[in-house]
């Protein structure tokens, strides 16, 4: 799964044969359900005739390294490319990384193997420490939330490597949301009537592995989207790296927990800061999904995510929930799981 070309040919291999793949049990019959899941086509990269993303700017505002993902990058490209989309609006120059589809580790580590983890790390840390050290760049931004949760504790894998260490520790320093970097710029909102109703889901690696819950929820809300809380918001949709691959019957039990709470929202779309949350929660419904990252193109003259190319602003439907933005008092005051399953 960290090789993008060979989880992308599964995935193809997969989705035809899903009938009979996805009634085998185990971790086989996992991946062939994931592969009809809704969110494969909403997130896939657009065609050629699709807004094209700008690769180099005449005189940026900021330097900045991404890290597409493994992942996301063979099933997920059109999350990267509304990050370049955006940030090319905003004049912040991506500059690339001399190292092909370099992975973070984080998968390797979900699986044990971490080794292979380290190895993986080594080029992340040993590149982007080179370009932040020669101030090529100033900051790294992540899209795919379980990598960020990883690389903001890249020190802890290289105890035994001081050198190492030391650069992990200025790449951890750098390593930012891309939430939490938006939030230093003054959107350019082309699109302020949009106003759909957006249910934000806290992926596990966001909320509790790097404690950022605020700044998603600032930014749609700053963009003129309606934030819906989900109910239960503090636990896990089932996907959880490789979770839902490993133990899927659990998985299953979990999102379909989080789609029931998510259903009663009565949201326009559904939002979220990690991949694999989004195509998790797509097995469940039929509501569109998206990250915030494309929500946020889309505010800013970008293109609509899949499914939501028709939204007009309606009436709020009488008994429907009102739309709550995100404090201390509207997340829950107990994360107590007795009753989880």
């Amino acid at each position: 799964m960290t090789t993008p070309w060979l989880l992308r040919g599964l995935v193809r291999v997969a989705q035809p044969l899903n009938g009979v793949v996805g009634r085998l049990p185990g971790f086989i019959g996992a991946l062939g359900r994931l592969s009809s899941a809704a969110g494969i086509k909403a997130l896939a990269k657009r065609p050629p005739s699709e807004p094209a993303v700008p690769s180099v700017l005449a005189n940026p505002i900021r330097k900045v390294a991404i890290l597409d993902g493994c992942a996301q990058s063979a099933i997920g490209q059109e999350i990267n490319d509304s990050t370049r989309r955006l940030l090319g609006r905003l004049n912040v120059q991506v500059v690339p990384l001399n190292t092909k589809r370099p992975c973070c580790g984080a998968l390797n580590l979900h699986l044990g193997y971490e080794s292979k983890a380290v190895q993986q790390a080594s080029v992340l840390v040993d590149g982007w420490s080179k370009l932040l050290a020669c101030n090529e760049i100033d900051s790294i931004i992540v899209t795919t939330s379980g990598c960020g949760s990883v690389i903001r504790h890249y020190r802890e894998l290289f105890k035994q490597d001081p050198i190492r260490q030391e650069r992990a520790i200025r790449v951890e320093n750098a390593c930012v949301d891309i939430t939490q970097f938006l939030t230093e710029f003054t959107l350019p909102i082309s699109n302020r009537h949009l106003g759909a109703r957006v249910a934000y889901h806290d992926s596990c690696s966001l909320r509790h592995g790097q404690k950022i819950t605020s700044e998603p929820r600032t930014i749609l809300e700053s963009a003129g989207f309606k934030i819906l809380n989900i109910a239960e918001g503090h636990l896990c949709c089932g996907s959880a790296g490789t979770y839902n691959i490993l133990q899927p019957d659990i998985a299953h039990r979990l999102g379909q927990r989080k789609a029931d709470n998510i259903k009663v929202t009565n949201a326009d779309v559904i939002a979220a800061g990690n991949i694999g949350c989004l195509m998790q929660i797509s097995l469940f419904l039929q509501t569109p999904i998206a990250h915030v990252v494309q929500l946020i193109d889309w505010a800013t003259g970008g293109p609509a995510p899949r499914g939501m190319e028709l939204f007009n602003p309606v009436e709020q439907v009488a008994g429907a929930p009102e739309a709550l933005i995100w404090s201390d008092e509207t997340a829950p005051l107990s994360e107590n799981t007795d009753s989880l399953w």
